[in-house]
């Protein structure tokens, strides 16, 4: 190579370092407009914009108003009544002697052709054979179930935000990486022509070139189509629009955060300790023994006490006789053709399904931690090995550019490193932010609680 063709190959090389500065340094102002989009930020909004939480909400709201509605056995029901009725005739005994037994010749009144009644009513169940209190239990350990429902619920909508928002910035990063190979690829470009306007190269390394700057054009379409996808998923899941009012951290911020990350000791029994859905089976099966027991409580007496005070007249409002009444009645229902027992047999064949469900359940907890664990630990070793990918594939472009630039090297080794580079950088942000999935679907398998993490 001469001595201009050496001076114009430094030039070329300073100019394409400054536009890349200049690139660079573009980017970060546009990123430093809008607040960074942090893990923290998209749990808190996830927890107070999500609809599936705050439905799930409303189910312990249920869940308390049937507790309410049980407890309301045990207390008085009073009622305060109004009754007008119409007689064809008038309402009259006939009067007989007490000594002889004849009848007289008048009538007595027994009430009033038309009757006004005023009554205030009290029902006042005493003693249920422990139907109600049963009940009460049942509901009780129900809304425990509701809660216990609630928090898995909550863990999940966190886990799939913690996967939205990494599966975000994964795309946000490819996207990055493609942008940043159609920059190197029209540099390459530019280095070519002018190689070719001075005829040290021929034109078909001019066109395959082009070839490739269209496909890295391309490349950069379809990541920047998936990063689309990706904030919708994310919004999605938060249940707020979040695009227009946050920019994303890059690569480096997952592996911050990742290096602070500690697998728990005793995964399984830490996880036995902490799954809802082991509580929520617990509950569930006390409750359908309570049930039981409420309805074998049908089968012993119940006793009731009611009591009335009244006033009745023939115009409104009644004054003209006024009495009160006070009764205790017991009912024992000695057949009801089965119908209690049948009641008690299917509670009972309940709560024995849960428990069945309760030791699958405990199974299936066991395999989901050791899945978690096992790819989170693969996600882990596959980082230094991709990060180390990464320095030989810079080394190697830079290598194939210089080569290229003293024509000792060919355009086709110089297309080869740039795409092992790109592919390098793809595994390289894939390994960081799957390692980062893996974690949050270790913490929901254990049972973590949703909101915690150990992210920035």
């Amino acid at each position: 190579m001469n001595v201009r063709s050496k001076f114009f190959v430094g030039l070329l090389s300073l100019f394409l370092f400054l536009s890349a500065v200049f690139v660079c340094d573009a980017r970060k102002v546009e990123a430093s407009k809008l607040p960074e989009l942090t893990i923290s930020e998209v749990l808190k909004i996830t927890n107070e914009a999500n609809p599936v939480i705050a439905a799930a909400s409303r189910r312990i709201d249920q869940a308390t108003a049937r507790v309410l509605k049980a407890l309301s056995s045990k207390y008085p029901q009073i009622d305060v009544s109004m009754v007008y009725q119409e007689t064809e005739k008038e309402p009259l005994y006939p009067v007989y002697d007490a000594l002889t037994g004849s009848k007289m010749p008048y009538y007595a009144q027994a009430g009033f052709r038309r009757t006004w009644k005023a009554a205030l009513s009290m029902n006042y169940l005493l003693y249920s054979g422990g139907a109600v209190e049963n009940n009460i239990e049942a509901q009780k350990l129900a809304r425990k179930v509701a809660e216990a429902e609630f928090e898995r619920t909550k863990q999940q909508v966190i886990n799939e935000a913690k996967r939205a928002y990494y599966s975000l910035l994964s795309a946000n990063d490819r996207c990055l990486v493609a942008q940043e190979a159609l920059d190197l690829t029209k540099e390459h470009l530019r280095q070519v022509q002018a190689f070719y306007k001075h005829g040290v190269v021929p034109k078909n390394e001019v066109l395959r070139v082009q070839v490739a700057v269209s496909q890295a054009e391309l490349d950069l379409i379809q990541a920047k189509s998936a990063l689309d996808v990706a904030w919708l998923v994310l919004e999605r899941v938060t249940g707020t629009p979040m695009r227009d009012k946050y920019s994303l951290p890059s690569v480096k911020t997952g592996l911050a955060v990742l290096s602070g990350y500690d697998i728990p000791g005793a995964p399984q029994d830490l996880a036995m300790k902490l799954r809802p859905e082991i509580r929520a089976l617990e509950n569930a099966r006390a409750s359908a023994l309570h049930i039981a027991a409420a309805a074998a409580g049908k089968k012993r007496p119940q006793v009731m006490l009611t009591g009335e005070a009244y006033k009745v007249g023939d115009e409104f409002f009644p004054d003209d006789m006024d009495d009160w009444r006070v009764s205790l009645a017991a009912v024992w229902t000695l057949y009801d053709g089965e119908k209690t027992s049948a009641e008690v047999k299917e509670a009972l064949a309940s709560a024995e399904e849960v428990l069945y469900n309760l030791e699958d359940l405990k199974r299936a907890i066991i395999l989901e931690v050791n899945a978690a664990m096992k790819k989170l630990e693969a996600a882990q070793k596959r980082i230094e090995v991709a990060k180390s990918q990464v320095e030989k594939a810079e080394e190697d472009y830079r290598m194939a550019l210089k080569r290229y630039a003293a024509q000792v090297g060919t355009n086709i080794d110089v297309l080869d490193a740039r795409v092992a580079l790109v592919n390098a950088k793809n595994n390289y942000s894939d390994a960081v932010y799957e390692t980062q999935i893996a974690k949050a679907d270790l913490d929901f398998a254990i049972g973590i609680s949703g909101l915690q993490s150990n992210g920035n």
